[in-house]
């Protein structure tokens, strides 16, 4: 019983730092001017499910090699389901955290493939490093902004 307590604790401390995260994106978000949200569309709210998958600190800044995408692309194709196409973004800011540094883009062709992959993937170790999955807007995808916006990553 007292083990059950626990979980549930942790489950609604999760939940509301979720909130507070989707709540610091959204007054990050309304800075942008009027013109750029447009073109941009808004960011897709954490917890909101699209067919893109953003995977971060899967590999770090100059680690990225011709064969990535394609072994992304069957790795979870084979797993979760039919791959549309795999993006790959190193940001080259210096001093920018090196977990953040790698964002690779998976679109896949239904939503449930893409949330079977952030379930098994967020938290995953993969050569020495935790991976971080989270959804991304298919406006940004589709448009290739690519980069995180101001106050998406912490410097």
């Amino acid at each position: 019983k007292r083990e059950k307590e626990l979980l549930e604790q942790r489950e609604k401390q999760r939940k509301e730092m979720e909130r507070e995260r989707q709540g610091a994106q959204n007054s990050e978000m309304s800075l942008l001017p009027d013109a750029k949200k447009q073109k941009m569309g808004p960011a897709a709210p954490q917890q909101a499910t699209t067919r893109i998958l953003l995977l971060r600190n899967m590999v770090g800044p100059g680690e990225v090699d011709d064969d990535l995408e394609d072994e992304v692309a069957e790795e979870c194709a084979g797993k979760y389901g039919a791959v549309r196409m795999v993006k790959i973004f190193e940001v080259t800011e210096p001093n920018w955290p090196v977990h953040e540094a790698v964002r690779i883009f998976v679109e896949f062709e239904r939503e449930e493939s893409s949330m079977k992959g952030k379930i098994d993937l967020d938290g995953r170790f993969f050569g020495g490093r935790v991976v971080h999955a989270s959804f991304f807007s298919v406006d940004r995808f589709e448009n290739n902004v690519l980069a995180p916006l101001p106050g998406e990553v912490q410097l």
